[in-house]
């Protein structure tokens, strides 16, 4: 078969899971015999890169600034890119030039912020086969993001999330099939209505080790906790900081080691280094 996947990033720009499940899965179909077609963005250069049954599209997406970007821009201009994203016809188009081109036999979208949310119309026009990915809840809350406690707060239920929502819900439609990694996601969806017509299904995300994750911890050996990822609160990080302080007050060996950047990066090292 003849996959297409879209998805707003893959390396060397990906930053966060949803990138990693797109690697996977187009590892996974390649390594299976199937010819697998990537649309992506870029802030550089449009480019085609041609592999053994991999072709990677990085088409420019014309907006105020590039997706990964966002958190250096004040409101008012996050206001503005997220109104020309959810209608870039330009980069429709060329989503729809590729298509044309490739005429996969199924189309397998992930996250479209960044890319254009009228890809779904040019999918259903086309008459290809499409299955969706959500990977958060960026299609009722633009960030992604819904904080623990705060779930009714303003942010979530005012007017303007609500008008958000019902736009992207309309400009989606109802793909084929709707794939979510945790029945929360689905429940989330589902309670607001998106994909009406579409199949659900709940694939948990893939997770591969290309070596041995059971290892022998000596006794009285130093113990070793790792994090990997974006250093926000959003993420836990503030959590995960406290727990490992009552931790160490029980387990005086014990060692924390955060790898990934973010706006709380500077603050933790701060923290520790006082």
């Amino acid at each position: 078969m003849k996959i297409c996947i879209i998805n707003n990033l893959y390396p060397p720009y990906d930053r966060g899971g949803a990138e990693q499940v797109v690697i996977k899965t187009v590892a996974g179909l390649v390594g299976q015999g199937h010819e697998v077609a990537i649309i992506t963005t870029t802030p550089g250069r449009e480019e085609v890169e041609r592999r053994e049954r991999l072709t990677i599209y990085r088409v420019r997406s014309p907006n105020l600034f590039f997706y990964t970007a966002s958190q250096k821009h004040n409101f008012g201009a996050r206001f503005l890119w997220h109104a020309i994203d959810m209608f870039n016809f330009v980069t429709a188009g060329k989503v729809k030039k590729i298509l044309l081109m490739e005429r996969p036999d199924a189309v397998h979208t992930h996250n479209l912020m960044g890319v254009s949310f009228l890809v779904p119309r040019v999918i259903r026009s086309l008459g290809l086969r499409h299955i969706h990915t959500v990977h958060d809840v960026q299609l009722v809350e633009p960030s992604g993001m819904i904080l623990k406690e705060k779930e009714r707060s303003w942010r979530y239920t005012g007017l303007p999330t609500k008008i958000y929502s019902h736009i992207v819900k309309k400009l989606f439609g109802s793909p084929d099939i709707v794939i979510s990694p945790s029945q929360f996601l689905h429940q989330f969806y589902r309670e607001r209505k998106f994909f009406p017509g579409s199949g659900y299904e709940i694939v948990r995300n893939p997770l591969t080790f290309d070596y041995p994750v059971v290892k022998t911890v000596r006794s009285g050996a130093d113990f070793n906790l790792l994090y990997v990822g974006q250093i926000e609160s959003h993420k836990g990080v503030d959590v995960l900081l406290q727990a490992f302080a009552e931790l160490r007050v029980l387990k005086s060996n014990c060692r924390l080691h955060i790898v990934g950047s973010g706006s709380k990066l500077f603050e933790i090292k701060k923290k520790f280094s006082d």
